[in-house]
C-alpha cells in the first residue's frame, strides 16, 4: 500500500500572514532597543527629509527605524550594511524592528555614514545616562587597538607615479567621452555614452581622491616605529619602497592582520570602562604605540573629568 506524506512544494504560489508583534517576547532585547530610540530628539532627521504634503517623491523611511536597526545590530556583532539588510529579510528580530518596511543596504550605509556627529552625541548621552543611574564607572578605562579590513582590495593600492598616470588617463578618457557625446545624435548610443562617461568620471574621482592622500601619508608613513614597519619595508636597512593609496579606500593602509595576511584595513581604537565601549576611532597607524593619549582625551571630553595614565 503506498505511503501518505506530505512533500515540499516550493514552487507553488501561496500567501502568508504574519503577526510580526506575536512573533518577539515581551523582555526580548529589541523591545528595549526601540524604546530607547523612542525616546531619543530625532528631529535633526526629520529636519531634512524632503518628502512632505504635496512635494514629488515617495515618503521617507523613518530614522527610527533605521537607528534602531543599527543600534542592535551593532550589540548583535553586525557591522555591515549588506549583512544587515539581509537580516532584515530572513531574521525576525529585523523584520520586527522594520515593521514592514523595506531597506536596503545603500540606504543603511548612507544613514551610517551621514548621521556620524549624531551618533558621537547619542554615545555621550547614553554614557552620561549609564554613569547616573550607576551602572558603570570611570575609575578604571582601558584602551586597545583592532585591525579591521577595509572594503578594499590589496590591489586597489597604488604608489604615487601609478596615480599620477591613472589620473592622466583618466582625465583624458573623460574629455573623450565627453566630446563623443557631444558629436553623437543617436539617442541610444547618447545613453551609452553617458553611462560609460559617469563611470569614467567616478574613476576619476578615485584617483584624484587617492592621490590627494599622500601628503598626509607620507608625514605617517616616517611615523611608523621599528617594531611594526609598513609592509614592502626592507628588513635589511635599505630604503623603503614608497607608500600606496588605495583607489578604492584612500584612507585605508595596508596592515599585517592577525592571521598574518597583509590586508587593505583600518587599526581601530577602543576605550572601554566597565564592559561599554566610551570611545571608538579609526587610525590609519599600523602600531598602537603613542595613540593612548588621544583616547584618554576623548574619553576626559565625555565625561569631563581627568584620568592618568599607566
Amino acid at each position: 500500500m503506498d505511503i501518505r506524506i506530505r512533500q515540499a512544494e516550493r514552487r507553488q504560489t501561496g500567501f502568508e500572514l504574519v503577526d510580526l508583534e506575536s512573533l518577539v517576547v515581551e523582555d526580548h532585547p529589541a523591545r528595549a532597543v526601540w524604546s530607547f530610540v523612542e525616546g531619543l530628539d530625532l528631529q535633526v532627521f526629520y529636519d531634512r527629509i524632503k518628502a512632505r504634503g504635496e512635494t514629488p517623491g515617495r515618503p521617507a523611511t523613518d530614522p527610527r527605524i533605521l537607528l534602531g536597526l543599527w543600534l542592535y545590530a551593532t550589540a548583535d556583532g553586525v557591522g555591515s550594511a549588506r549583512a544587515l539588510a539581509r537580516l532584515c529579510e530572513h531574521h525576525t528580530i529585523y523584520r520586527w524592528i522594520c515593521g514592514g518596511v523595506g531597506v536596503n543596504h545603500t540606504m543603511l550605509s548612507e544613514f551610517r555614514l551621514d548621521s556620524g556627529e549624531f551618533l558621537d552625541r547619542l554615545l555621550t548621552s547614553s554614557l552620561a545616562a549609564l554613569m547616573k543611574e550607576g551602572l558603570i564607572t570611570l575609575d578604571e578605562v582601558i584602551t586597545d587597538g583592532t585591525k579591521v579590513r577595509a572594503a578594499a582590495s590589496r590591489s586597489s593600492m597604488r604608489r604615487r607615479q601609478t596615480l599620477m598616470e591613472l589620473e592622466a588617463k583618466a582625465s583624458s578618457r573623460v574629455a573623450e567621452l565627453k566630446q563623443e557625446l557631444e558629436a553623437d545624435s543617436a539617442a541610444g548610443e547618447r545613453r551609452m555614452s553617458k553611462r560609460r562617461l559617469s563611470a569614467a568620471e567616478d574613476r576619476a574621482r578615485r584617483v584624484a581622491a587617492a592621490l590627494a592622500k599622500y601628503p598626509a601619508r607620507a608625514a605617517e608613513e616616517t611615523d611608523q616605529t621599528k617594531g611594526d614597519e609598513p609592509p614592502g619595508e626592507d628588513q635589511s636597512g635599505k630604503k623603503p619602497k614608497q607608500e600606496r593609496v588605495s583607489t578604492t579606500d584612500p584612507d585605508a593602509a595596508l596592515m599585517k592582520m592577525a592571521d598574518g595576511a597583509v590586508r587593505p584595513a583600518y587599526n581601530v581604537q577602543v576605550a572601554s570602562a566597565g564592559g561599554f565601549v566610551v570611545a571608538i576611532e579609526p587610525v590609519q597607524r599600523r602600531n598602537d604605540r603613542g595613540l593612548a593619549p588621544a583616547m584618554v582625551a576623548q574619553v576626559e571630553q565625555r565625561c569631563c573629568r581627568s584620568f592618568h595614565l599607566i
